[in-house]
This record gives C-alpha cells, sequence and structure tokens, in this order.
C-alpha cells in the first residue's frame, strides 16, 4: 500500500461514533500541548501547507477532550481527532469519529528522557501498536530553534504496515516536527511554521 500524504497524518495520529456533549469541566493542562480553544499551528511538508487548531472542548464519556482539526490552505477540513490529558500523559481518543479503544498515550507527562511505554489500540477496526520513547533533542524548524523533548518508535505497526515516527514537542507550542519514515517510501518531514495562542 502506498502512503499519500493524507495517509501519512493519520498514521501519525496513530489511525484514531463517540458520544460527544459540551465540556463544561476544566481541561487538565501541559506546555507540552497546549490545548486551549483557539490555538492554531501552521505547518509545512514539502510545498504542502496546513493547520491544525483546537475548535473546542467537548466530553467523551465524561472526560473533557479538545477537538484538532486539520485543515488545507483553503479552509477545507481533511481531519479531526479529539485528544485529552491527564496526569500520566496526552491521549488521542478518537479520529475521524472512531474510538480509539483504549485512547492511545502519545506523550508521557512529566516529559522526561529515556522513558519507555508500549501501546496497543483498536482503531475504527484497524490495530494501532507500537513501543514508545523519549529523548531531549534540539530541533530547527522555521518557526524557531526550540529544546524539545522527542518521542520515536522505530516499530509503528496499523492494521499491518510499519513506519518508523518521531515526534518533537516544545514547551509553550506543542508539536514543532515529525518525521515519517515507511518502508521502501520517501521521508515524510513536518515542520512548525508558526503557532498562534487562541486568545483568552
Amino acid at each position: 500500500m502506498k502512503w499519500s500524504f493524507g495517509a501519512c497524518l493519520i498514521a501519525t495520529s496513530f489511525l484514531l461514533h463517540p458520544s460527544v456533549g459540551s465540556a463544561q469541566d476544566k481541561m487538565t493542562e501541559t506546555p507540552y500541548f497546549p490545548l486551549q480553544v483557539g490555538n492554531t499551528w501552521h505547518y509545512k511538508t514539502g510545498d504542502i501547507k496546513f493547520t491544525q487548531k483546537v475548535i473546542k472542548i467537548d466530553t467523551i464519556d465524561g472526560v473533557p477532550c479538545a477537538r484538532l482539526e486539520t485543515l488545507q490552505a483553503d479552509g477545507r477540513t481533511i481531519a479531526t481527532e479529539h485528544l485529552s490529558v491527564k496526569d500520566d500523559g496526552v491521549y488521542r481518543v478518537t479520529l475521524e469519529g472512531k474510538r480509539a479503544e483504549p485512547p492511545v498515550r502519545f506523550l508521557k507527562l512529566p516529559p522526561m528522557k529515556g522513558v519507555t511505554w508500549t501501546i496497543e489500540s483498536k482503531v475504527g477496526g484497524k490495530t494501532v501498536k507500537c513501543t514508545f520513547k523519549s529523548d531531549e533533542e534540539e530541533v530547527k524548524v522555521p518557526a524557531g530553534t526550540y529544546q524539545a523533548i522527542t518521542v520515536s518508535t522505530p516499530d509503528l505497526e496499523v492494521n499491518g504496515q510499519k513506519a518508523a515516527c518521531t515526534f518533537y514537542f516544545a514547551k509553550d507550542v506543542g508539536m514543532v516536527k515529525q518525521v515519517i519514515e515507511v518502508t521502501g517510501q520517501k521521508k515524510v518531514e513536518i515542520e512548525l511554521e508558526k503557532f498562534e495562542p487562541g486568545k483568552k
């Protein structure tokens, strides 16, 4: 299977019909992935540009979750997901309206170097599994130079398709870079061009 850009976006989100309501409770927060409503990240990969934006906070099974939408340059939404923050990590709860069962912890909290953890989840009938390891690294992207926490896996497997991924999270900004390498295909690098905090 050839992985298109859209498929890579899904894969790097770990391929995730929730019962969603309006959230009243305040979300737990982490500066390594700030999820306040209105926060917007502008990314590029090669000549392609897109944005991710926190649209609102929904409640899923009693848990406040940020609804994050990925938009093309023309403003069209091409992907949606829900993320939640707990004391022990940031979790992907849904992708494209499909539940991750159990939710996928893609960033362990508090972030620190040398920590490993495994995930195995079902998302829309697809099995997602891998082992993550965290580290620290300085990274330079169009938005600036950051001291980042990295989360990497050499063995991401989505329904039998394998890839290696590395995510870079910077304090007070969130994800500033991700690298996806699928066997036999060109490496994809996604870099932050600009971060716009939402209005408080």
